[in-house]
């Protein structure tokens, strides 16, 4: 576990709390009940996201139904480090949420290869679905 530092707005031991509901949450492969309350006020308030209106707005915005592309940018900011949002990495080089967001990093480093690869397949298999429902479309309207 890193050594974080307390900060005004954040112990050292609420950071661990954050790091410990964002490794649950990446490992789930981004499953809902794994978000939680505590992960989503961190990721708008010091990791450069919006809200998104509330939590499940701002689940549905990265990883509702259909939202690959989302997820992938989702994983790429913490991955690459620019903002999604804000187009800055201001966010890592906070002095004061730096180490948190850092350690998050971290995590999705090692997590992203097998998260990338599964959302290539899901979204393999939703475009497949989706040709067999045009060329489906396509039979009844040529059989008129």
């Amino acid at each position: 576990m890193p050594k974080f530092t307390s900060v005004e707005f954040m112990t050292a031991d609420e950071k661990a709390l954050v790091l410990r509901a964002w490794k649950a949450f990446v490992a789930s492969g981004f499953t809902r009940s794994k978000f939680t309350k505590r992960l989503y006020n961190h990721l708008i308030q010091q990791c450069s996201f919006i809200a998104h209106f509330n939590i499940d707005g701002f689940y549905n915005q990265y990883f509702g139904p259909g939202r690959f592309a989302q997820t992938v940018s989702f994983i790429k900011q913490f991955t690459g480090g620019t903002s999604v949002e804000y187009g800055s990495d201001y966010w890592l080089t906070d002095c004061r949420y730096g180490d948190i967001n850092r350690a998050m990093v971290e995590v999705m480093t090692e997590a992203a290869p097998s998260l990338l690869a599964d959302l290539n397949s899901l979204r393999a298999t939703a475009l497949r679905d989706e040709i067999i429902m045009i060329q489906r479309e396509l039979t009844a309207l040529e059989a008129e």
